[in-house]
């Protein structure tokens, strides 16, 4: 028995003692790209490793064989088998992405004992967000630069319970490229309103007792904005100091006072720029971050190179906070009478979130209406293709059942709930995938349907039924659907001007004007001459009109379906001449001054592209066709295009569009490239100076003839010369010999 017991303890003791582990790694990785999560043994025989993230398996190998242990991270793991043999278990992860941040362990086991190591993983990745707008927005990415490679963004929408969407988008951080500034840019579907956020990171150094300058500069779009800066050492964020646009004035929080100096003079001019005094390495070293805000728009810049996401939210309205935000300012944010601290670009290292601002701008909520009527109904207007919630709430209790119904449908059952999930099996056809419950707000009384890509069909009247151990409610929902006017196409052949919309619901109307007015717009058969509408597969309306195009008027075509009106314009203007090799400007008679967002589009013939301009707030990218960058000498402010270097190739039929999310404006140029014309003795004179000159050649040739008769009669010719006569070539002078 003795010894037994003494084998047993041998045992466990030789167990214990060859388990080893390593401190934790740090690893980041980039958003969209592969990763290597590292891990080492002491090589031997018969492997086992495994792969966990906070205890959940990830990828095994044993027995020879891998094998994925997470549906999250089906086809994205991988091991280096042929790496065993050299004690390396590395984990290959393709396509990182948010949900594979985390701390994860790898634990190895062979003949000569166990190992384990723990990699704690960051995603660096740039993210812009927007909350509690409607209808669903567009994202867009710039940056400035602009860069070359692809950005590649991943763009979710979510609506919540009151049918207002959240926007996310994301994309890899370009590490190639220091110190980009990346841009979001958001539009209202309609292009009423728009939201930009911006951020830069650049790294600074100092030296410890030296007075140090950290940079910051607004953009040009952001003139008199309010600023404030924070520093962030060690997961922890204080406010350093704040400036208001409109007092003028800046404030420091106590323990900055003596060390940090803004030039409140400079400030309104774009430069918040701030100075350390006698900064100390221990106190001062970590991360900087200035933050201009002003309504819609935020731009913020940090100093080094935080790990993790940056993350962006433009502005949006303070009143929002009524709807879902009820906590205290968070540390960095402050209050004055025009802002509430504006949502803007933040930077999250891992388990920080940084400072947020948010700014008072009035919402515009296009095209949704909520209103009751006397029998109780909820009248709802949601967008053609896009998601729509239809509301309802209840007195939350146990057991809950949720029935929504379509009336009127031949399958009405659109959504069921019960026993705590959803219960789909009686589910019309119609709705399969497209449906969902908010299931964790069903708790607190929220009923409300999502229902996604909607089509006309969807129209109708919906029934809520809901019901719990304290009775049951029902709410009735007509939910009506259109499908606004979003562009209208206006084109002109020999003198026929043709304007055309498509995928419109309801029906829409065409109009024709013109500017100034033209007598032509009293007569229909002259101005207009046709115009019909014809319905697609979708049950959409496209509508086409033509008329005679009025040369020396702006042809202006206006199409309204609902409350929603979209305009195109058409203009020729007078020719422009130019000779071969010359140079030449063509205008674009467009206004411009009140536009913030539009695009400018130069082409030729109404084939080919010359060159596209995009202008946001101030800002612009150009981009010219390869064909055209010998002949494209610039764009002016104005738009005009000014080219050189031109040939016979290049005579015809100049267009410029400008358009933005309303209107579109076409304006139509003919050049025509004149031939270099021959010397000529008569250019630059007088038709009187040409009359005298005549006469006096005429004198001059009677007196030549009368001197050589002359000359003749007194036999003055020399002898060796005759005059003949021909009678078939008549007088002519012969030489003889």
């Amino acid at each position: 028995m003795a010894v037994t017991h003494t084998w047993t303890c041998l045992l466990l003791w030789i167990s214990t003692s060859t388990q080893t582990t390593t401190p934790d790694t740090h690893v980041t990785c980039v958003f969209l790209e592969d990763c290597v999560l590292p891990c080492s043994f002491q090589p031997d025989s018969d492997e086992v490793i495994h792969w966990l993230k906070q205890e959940v398996p990830v990828h095994s190998f044993q027995r020879g064989g891998e094998r994925t242990e997470h549906e999250q991270y089906a086809g994205r793991t991988s091991l280096f088998t042929h790496l065993f043999s050299r004690g390396n278990a590395s984990l290959h992860l393709r396509g990182c992405g948010p949900r594979d941040r985390g701390k994860y362990k790898c634990h190895v086991r062979t003949s000569a004992g166990m190992h384990e190591a723990h990699v704690i993983v960051r995603v660096e990745e740039v993210k812009c967000t927007m909350r509690h707008v409607y209808p669903a927005p567009h994202v867009a990415w710039a940056t400035d630069p602009p860069t070359a490679q692809p950005l590649r963004p991943i763009t979710r929408k979510l609506a919540d319970r009151q049918g207002l969407y959240a926007v996310e988008s994301r994309l890899r951080r370009l590490n190639s490229q220091p110190e980009l500034t990346y841009i979001c840019t958001v539009n209202s579907s309609y292009g009423s309103q728009t939201w930009t956020a911006s951020l830069r990171e650049r790294e600074i150094n100092g030296i410890e007792g030296k007075a140090l300058t950290i940079p910051c500069h607004a953009p040009s779009y952001m003139p008199k904005s309010s600023l404030s800066w924070s520093f962030t050492n060690h997961n922890e964020a204080a406010l350093i100091l704040t400036y208001d646009s409109q007092s003028q004035l800046s404030s420091a929080s106590a323990p900055w006072e003596a060390c940090a100096q803004l030039d409140v003079l400079r400030v309104p001019l774009g430069d918040g720029s701030m100075q350390l005094v006698n900064p100390i390495s221990l106190e001062h070293t970590g991360i900087y971050t200035c933050v201009y805000s002003s309504p819609q728009n935020t731009h913020t810049e940090h100093t080094g190179r935080p790990e993790g996401t940056s993350e962006m939210e433009p502005v949006k309205d303070a009143n929002e906070r009524g709807l879902s935000e009820s906590s205290p300012l968070t540390t960095g944010e402050s209050l004055s009478t025009e802002y509430v601290n504006t949502p803007t670009l933040k930077h999250m290292a891992w388990g920080l979130v940084s400072m947020t601002l948010r700014a008072l701008v009035p919402v515009v909520i296009l095209l949704w209406t909520f209103t009751s009527t006397d029998g109780g109904d909820i009248h709802v207007t949601c967008l053609f293709s896009e998601d729509c919630v239809l509301a309802c709430s209840f007195q939350p209790d146990s057991e809950e059942v949720i029935h929504w119904l379509k009336l009127k449908d031949k399958d009405p059952t659109v959504h069921s709930y019960y026993y705590s999930t959803d219960q789909l099996k009686e589910q019309s056809q119609r709705y399969r995938g497209r449906t969902a419950l908010f299931n964790d707000q069903i708790p607190k009384g929220n009923a409300s349907l999502l229902l996604r890509g909607l089509t006309l069909q969807d129209q109708g009247r919906y029934k809520c039924y809901t019901s719990t151990i304290k009775g049951n409610k029902e709410s009735f929902i007509n939910m009506a659907v259109e499908a606004p006017v979003r562009l209208v196409d206006i084109q002109v052949s020999d003198d026929i001007i043709t304007c055309s919309s498509t995928g419109i619901y309801p029906k829409p109307k065409l109009t024709w004007s013109t500017d100034p007015p033209s007598d032509l717009s009293f007569d229909p058969g002259t101005i207009q001459n046709s115009t019909s509408t014809k319905v697609d597969d979708r049950d959409l309306y496209d509508i086409t009109s033509t008329k005679q195009f009025i040369r020396n008027r702006t042809n202006i075509c206006n199409v309204t379906s609902g409350t929603v009106e979209r305009t195109a314009t058409l203009k020729q203007q007078d020719p422009v001449q130019v000779s071969p090799r010359g140079e030449v400007s063509i205008p674009c008679s467009v206004s411009q001054s009140d536009l913030l967002t539009f695009n400018l589009t130069w082409g030729f013939n109404q084939i080919d592209t010359i060159l596209t301009s995009t202008y946001t707030k101030g800002t612009s990218q150009m981009y010219v066709n390869d064909q055209w960058k010998e002949q494209v000498q610039s764009l002016s402010d104005s738009g005009s295009l000014q080219l050189h270097k031109l040939t016979v190739v290049h005579q015809g039929i100049y267009s410029c569009e400008l358009s933005t999310a309303r209107d579109s404006h076409l304006v139509l140029t003919y050049l025509e490239i004149t031939p270099d014309k021959p010397s000529d003795v008569s250019d630059g004179l007088s038709p009187g100076s040409i009359t005298g000159i005549t006469i006096a050649a005429v004198i001059i040739a009677a007196v030549i003839i009368a001197a050589v008769i002359c000359y003749r009669q007194r036999g003055f010719l020399p002898k060796s010369k005759k005059v003949t006569r021909s009678s078939e070539e008549g007088e002519s002078l012969s030489a003889t010999g």
